[in-house]
Protein backbone atom coordinates (compact mmCIF):
# COMPACT_ATOMS: atom_id res chain seq x y z
CA UNK A 1 0.00 0.00 0.00
CA UNK A 2 1.57 3.31 -1.29
CA UNK A 3 0.19 5.56 1.67
CA UNK A 4 1.20 9.27 2.23
CA UNK A 5 0.14 11.79 4.63
CA UNK A 6 -0.41 14.90 2.96
CA UNK A 7 -1.80 18.17 4.41
CA UNK A 8 -4.33 20.88 3.03
CA UNK A 9 -4.65 24.31 4.37
CA UNK A 10 -8.17 25.82 4.58
CA UNK A 11 -9.04 29.64 5.90
CA UNK A 12 -9.54 28.23 9.52
CA UNK A 13 -8.07 24.75 9.32
CA UNK A 14 -4.82 22.79 8.22
CA UNK A 15 -6.35 19.12 7.48
CA UNK A 16 -4.09 16.07 6.87
CA UNK A 17 -4.81 13.41 5.47
CA UNK A 18 -3.89 9.72 4.37
CA UNK A 19 -4.23 8.92 0.65
CA UNK A 20 -3.18 6.00 -1.42
CA UNK A 21 -4.50 4.07 -4.52
CA UNK A 22 -5.54 5.32 -7.72
CA UNK A 23 -9.38 5.23 -9.77
CA UNK A 24 -12.96 5.69 -8.35
CA UNK A 25 -11.91 7.77 -4.98
CA UNK A 26 -13.67 7.03 -1.45
CA UNK A 27 -13.25 9.04 1.36
CA UNK A 28 -13.64 7.68 5.03
CA UNK A 29 -14.14 9.52 7.87
CA UNK A 30 -13.67 7.76 11.37
CA UNK A 31 -15.39 7.28 14.27
CA UNK A 32 -15.70 9.24 17.70
CA UNK A 33 -12.84 10.33 19.17
CA UNK A 34 -10.52 8.37 16.27
CA UNK A 35 -8.38 9.30 13.49
CA UNK A 36 -7.73 8.44 9.87
CA UNK A 37 -5.56 5.70 10.91
CA UNK A 38 -8.25 3.20 11.79
CA UNK A 39 -8.95 2.66 8.35
CA UNK A 40 -5.63 1.22 6.91
CA UNK A 41 -7.06 -2.54 6.99
CA UNK A 42 -9.29 -1.08 5.11
CA UNK A 43 -7.60 0.96 2.93
CA UNK A 44 -5.07 -2.38 1.69
CA UNK A 45 -7.92 -3.94 0.66
CA UNK A 46 -10.18 -0.98 -1.10
CA UNK A 47 -7.17 -0.15 -3.02
CA UNK A 48 -6.09 -3.84 -3.76
CA UNK A 49 -9.99 -3.86 -5.65
CA UNK A 50 -8.88 -0.27 -8.12
CA UNK A 51 -10.16 2.90 -4.96
CA UNK A 52 -8.61 5.69 -4.48
CA UNK A 53 -8.61 5.88 -0.96
CA UNK A 54 -8.85 9.68 1.36
CA UNK A 55 -8.99 9.62 4.67
CA UNK A 56 -9.05 13.11 6.43
CA UNK A 57 -7.77 13.29 10.40
CA UNK A 58 -10.18 15.24 12.64
CA UNK A 59 -9.28 18.16 14.53
CA UNK A 60 -6.36 16.91 16.93
CA UNK A 61 -5.25 14.38 15.16
CA UNK A 62 -1.76 13.92 13.30
CA UNK A 63 -1.44 17.41 13.21
CA UNK A 64 -4.89 18.53 12.25
CA UNK A 65 -6.05 21.81 13.69
CA UNK A 66 -8.92 24.42 13.48
CA UNK A 67 -9.32 27.84 15.11
CA UNK A 68 -12.61 27.55 15.39
CA UNK A 69 -13.74 26.73 19.26
CA UNK A 70 -17.07 25.41 18.54
CA UNK A 71 -17.60 23.60 15.07
CA UNK A 72 -20.55 22.47 13.69
CA UNK A 73 -21.52 19.13 11.58
CA UNK A 74 -20.86 21.40 8.68
CA UNK A 75 -17.93 22.96 9.57
CA UNK A 76 -15.96 19.41 10.17
CA UNK A 77 -17.58 17.98 6.87
CA UNK A 78 -15.89 21.38 5.21
CA UNK A 79 -12.28 20.68 6.77
CA UNK A 80 -12.82 16.79 5.12
CA UNK A 81 -13.88 18.18 1.97
CA UNK A 82 -11.13 20.44 1.84
CA UNK A 83 -8.36 17.03 1.63
CA UNK A 84 -11.28 15.47 -1.05
CA UNK A 85 -11.44 18.29 -3.12
CA UNK A 86 -7.05 18.41 -3.57
CA UNK A 87 -7.28 14.99 -4.38
CA UNK A 88 -10.48 14.69 -6.74
CA UNK A 89 -13.78 16.07 -7.72
CA UNK A 90 -16.15 13.38 -7.49
CA UNK A 91 -16.09 10.61 -3.82
CA UNK A 92 -17.89 8.31 -2.62
CA UNK A 93 -18.31 9.58 1.34
CA UNK A 94 -17.97 6.82 4.05
CA UNK A 95 -18.20 7.21 7.62
CA UNK A 96 -17.87 4.87 10.05
CA UNK A 97 -19.76 5.48 13.41
CA UNK A 98 -19.93 9.02 14.23
CA UNK A 99 -18.42 9.03 11.10
CA UNK A 100 -21.82 8.75 9.05
CA UNK A 101 -22.86 11.87 10.66
CA UNK A 102 -20.24 14.21 9.07
CA UNK A 103 -20.81 11.70 5.70
CA UNK A 104 -24.32 12.89 5.20
CA UNK A 105 -23.49 16.16 6.28
CA UNK A 106 -21.14 16.11 2.70
CA UNK A 107 -24.03 14.43 0.67
CA UNK A 108 -26.27 16.69 1.63
CA UNK A 109 -24.30 20.11 1.25
CA UNK A 110 -21.38 19.62 -1.85
CA UNK A 111 -22.42 17.99 -4.96
CA UNK A 112 -18.87 15.87 -5.46
CA UNK A 113 -20.60 13.40 -3.43
CA UNK A 114 -21.64 10.26 -5.62
CA UNK A 115 -22.64 7.70 -3.19
CA UNK A 116 -22.90 7.35 0.68
CA UNK A 117 -21.81 4.59 2.70
CA UNK A 118 -22.50 4.21 6.27
CA UNK A 119 -20.56 2.27 8.45
CA UNK A 120 -21.64 1.08 11.60
CA UNK A 121 -24.08 3.57 11.98
CA UNK A 122 -25.59 4.03 15.29
CA UNK A 123 -29.75 3.41 15.81
CA UNK A 124 -31.30 6.58 16.08
CA UNK A 125 -30.99 5.87 19.84
CA UNK A 126 -28.93 3.51 21.95
CA UNK A 127 -28.31 2.73 25.67
CA UNK A 128 -26.40 5.24 27.46
CA UNK A 129 -23.63 2.39 28.74
CA UNK A 130 -22.21 2.11 24.63
CA UNK A 131 -21.54 6.22 25.07
CA UNK A 132 -20.13 5.80 28.75
CA UNK A 133 -17.86 3.29 27.24
CA UNK A 134 -16.05 5.63 24.98
CA UNK A 135 -15.46 7.70 27.85
CA UNK A 136 -13.92 5.30 29.30
CA UNK A 137 -11.94 4.43 26.60
CA UNK A 138 -10.60 8.03 25.88
CA UNK A 139 -10.26 8.48 29.96
CA UNK A 140 -6.74 8.31 30.93
CA UNK A 141 -7.70 7.76 34.32
CA UNK A 142 -8.91 4.10 33.65
CA UNK A 143 -7.30 1.24 33.34
CA UNK A 144 -6.42 -1.03 31.27
CA UNK A 145 -8.88 -4.19 32.25
CA UNK A 146 -11.76 -0.88 32.38
CA UNK A 147 -10.85 -0.19 29.00
CA UNK A 148 -10.61 -4.07 27.71
CA UNK A 149 -14.19 -4.33 29.24
CA UNK A 150 -15.37 -1.66 27.51
CA UNK A 151 -14.46 -2.61 24.13
CA UNK A 152 -15.72 -6.20 24.69
CA UNK A 153 -19.12 -4.50 25.12
CA UNK A 154 -19.06 -1.91 22.80
CA UNK A 155 -16.58 -2.34 20.08
CA UNK A 156 -15.71 -5.77 19.63
CA UNK A 157 -17.32 -9.61 19.62
CA UNK A 158 -16.54 -11.97 22.05
CA UNK A 159 -14.98 -14.03 18.91
CA UNK A 160 -12.35 -11.23 17.79
CA UNK A 161 -10.73 -10.96 21.34
CA UNK A 162 -10.72 -15.16 21.08
CA UNK A 163 -8.77 -15.53 18.00
CA UNK A 164 -7.22 -12.30 17.87
CA UNK A 165 -6.01 -11.12 20.86
CA UNK A 166 -6.86 -7.75 22.16
CA UNK A 167 -7.10 -4.98 19.45
CA UNK A 168 -3.87 -2.66 20.82
CA UNK A 169 -4.90 -0.18 18.40
CA UNK A 170 -8.39 0.65 19.99
CA UNK A 171 -6.71 0.48 23.05
CA UNK A 172 -4.70 3.23 21.75
CA UNK A 173 -5.44 5.98 19.63
CA UNK A 174 -8.55 7.63 21.56
CA UNK A 175 -8.53 11.58 21.56
CA UNK A 176 -10.88 12.85 24.41
CA UNK A 177 -10.58 16.98 23.35
CA UNK A 178 -12.18 15.43 19.73
CA UNK A 179 -15.01 13.44 21.54
CA UNK A 180 -15.90 17.02 23.28
CA UNK A 181 -15.62 19.10 20.21
CA UNK A 182 -17.90 16.55 18.50
CA UNK A 183 -20.58 15.90 21.24
CA UNK A 184 -20.84 20.22 21.26
CA UNK A 185 -21.21 20.01 17.25
CA UNK A 186 -23.52 17.55 17.45
CA UNK A 187 -25.61 19.90 19.41
CA UNK A 188 -24.44 23.25 17.74
CA UNK A 189 -26.10 21.67 13.76
CA UNK A 190 -29.50 21.43 13.31
CA UNK A 191 -30.12 18.18 12.22
CA UNK A 192 -32.84 19.51 9.50
CA UNK A 193 -29.59 20.58 7.42
CA UNK A 194 -27.93 16.86 7.53
CA UNK A 195 -30.12 14.16 8.29
CA UNK A 196 -31.90 14.02 4.75
CA UNK A 197 -28.18 13.77 3.48
CA UNK A 198 -29.00 14.51 -0.27
CA UNK A 199 -30.04 12.52 -2.88
CA UNK A 200 -26.96 10.15 -3.84
CA UNK A 201 -27.62 5.93 -3.23
CA UNK A 202 -26.92 4.60 0.16
CA UNK A 203 -25.30 1.56 1.20
CA UNK A 204 -26.10 0.95 4.69
CA UNK A 205 -23.81 -1.30 6.29
CA UNK A 206 -24.62 -3.07 9.36
CA UNK A 207 -22.87 -5.21 11.55
CA UNK A 208 -24.38 -8.29 13.18
CA UNK A 209 -22.76 -8.18 16.49
CA UNK A 210 -23.05 -4.47 16.62
CA UNK A 211 -25.05 -3.40 20.15
CA UNK A 212 -25.29 0.28 18.56
CA UNK A 213 -27.67 -1.29 16.12
CA UNK A 214 -30.02 -3.52 17.22
CA UNK A 215 -31.77 -5.78 14.78
CA UNK A 216 -35.50 -3.99 15.62
CA UNK A 217 -33.30 -0.74 14.08
CA UNK A 218 -32.40 -2.42 10.75
CA UNK A 219 -35.16 -0.17 8.80
CA UNK A 220 -34.14 2.84 10.45
CA UNK A 221 -32.45 4.66 6.88
CA UNK A 222 -34.46 2.57 4.57
CA UNK A 223 -37.64 4.39 6.27
CA UNK A 224 -36.33 7.29 6.25
CA UNK A 225 -34.31 7.47 2.84
CA UNK A 226 -36.46 4.47 0.94
CA UNK A 227 -35.63 3.13 -2.19
CA UNK A 228 -32.14 4.49 -2.87
CA UNK A 229 -30.63 2.83 0.69
CA UNK A 230 -29.30 -0.75 0.51
CA UNK A 231 -28.77 -3.04 3.71
CA UNK A 232 -25.44 -4.98 3.87
CA UNK A 233 -25.19 -7.53 6.65
CA UNK A 234 -21.79 -8.14 8.15
CA UNK A 235 -21.42 -11.23 10.50
CA UNK A 236 -18.66 -11.71 13.20
CA UNK A 237 -18.69 -7.82 13.72
CA UNK A 238 -19.08 -5.27 16.05
CA UNK A 239 -19.33 -1.56 16.17
CA UNK A 240 -15.39 -1.42 15.30
CA UNK A 241 -16.82 -3.38 11.94
CA UNK A 242 -13.57 -1.85 9.47
CA UNK A 243 -11.26 -3.04 11.76
CA UNK A 244 -12.42 -6.15 12.50
CA UNK A 245 -14.05 -7.51 8.95
CA UNK A 246 -11.74 -4.85 6.57
CA UNK A 247 -12.37 -7.04 3.54
CA UNK A 248 -15.94 -7.78 3.79
CA UNK A 249 -16.60 -4.11 4.25
CA UNK A 250 -14.59 -3.40 0.96
CA UNK A 251 -15.91 -5.94 -1.02
CA UNK A 252 -19.58 -4.70 0.34
CA UNK A 253 -18.40 -0.99 -0.93
CA UNK A 254 -17.22 -2.33 -4.16
CA UNK A 255 -20.20 -4.53 -5.21
CA UNK A 256 -22.76 -2.33 -4.33
CA UNK A 257 -20.58 0.63 -6.06
CA UNK A 258 -20.86 -1.74 -9.18
CA UNK A 259 -24.33 -2.22 -8.92
CA UNK A 260 -25.43 1.42 -8.36
CA UNK A 261 -23.48 2.00 -11.04
CA UNK A 262 -21.10 4.79 -9.48
CA UNK A 263 -18.71 6.84 -11.69
CA UNK A 264 -15.20 5.28 -12.00
CA UNK A 265 -15.70 2.18 -10.50
CA UNK A 266 -14.83 -0.85 -12.87
CA UNK A 267 -14.88 -4.57 -12.44
CA UNK A 268 -11.51 -5.52 -10.68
Amino acid sequence: MSLMLKTVQTKNSKVTYFVCGQGASICLLPSSGRGGRDFFKLAVVLEELGFQVIAPNPPGVEGSSTDNNSPDFHDLAADAVAAISNETDKCIVAGHAFGNWIARTIASTYSLATGLVLIAAGAKQWPANLSSAIDCLASESATTEERLAALRLAFFTQQYFKNRGQPDDWLNGWYPQLIEIQRNARIATDINSWWHSGSVPILDLIALQDPFRPEDSYADYTSDFGRRTTIATIDQASHALPYEQPAAVANAIYEWSLRVNLTGVRNA
